[in-house]
């Protein structure tokens, strides 16, 4: 059986109880993308910019035939820590007031392959 948490209950308490981990519902981590997990901007940044130690960058395209083109710069150690954190077994989400086709573009920037999100 799987232990949610309710409003009095914490999983130290469910752990100090007896129930292993396994047995309990999933954490999510809910994260907002824009300056949490990247920084986006239609500046073409200088070449400096571009190379944090630990940060990737790339550009998204809002629509097809549209101007707008955005740089993106991933948080330094990004893919690390959302490495770690699946590995506790916490559910990874994202959360933008941007358009949805903005959202998608970024989080194929971040995560390519689908492993996280």
């Amino acid at each position: 059986a799987k232990f949610a948490l309710g409003t009095s209950t914490s999983r130290a308490a469910l752990v100090r109880a007896g129930v292993h981990l396994a047995d309990m519902a999933p954490l999510t981590l809910v994260m907002d993308l824009d300056h949490t997990l990247v920084h986006a901007t239609s500046v073409v940044p200088l070449q400096r910019e571009l190379e944090g130690p630990g940060a990737s960058t790339f550009r998204i395209c809002i629509a097809p035939h549209q101007p707008d083109v955005f740089w993106v710069q991933t948080r330094p150690g990004l893919k690390r820590f959302l490495s770690n954190v699946q590995k506790m077994g916490v559910q990874l989400a994202v959360y933008t007031n941007g358009i949805e086709t903005y959202a998608r573009q970024l989080v194929a920037g971040i995560d390519p392959t689908g492993k996280y999100f």
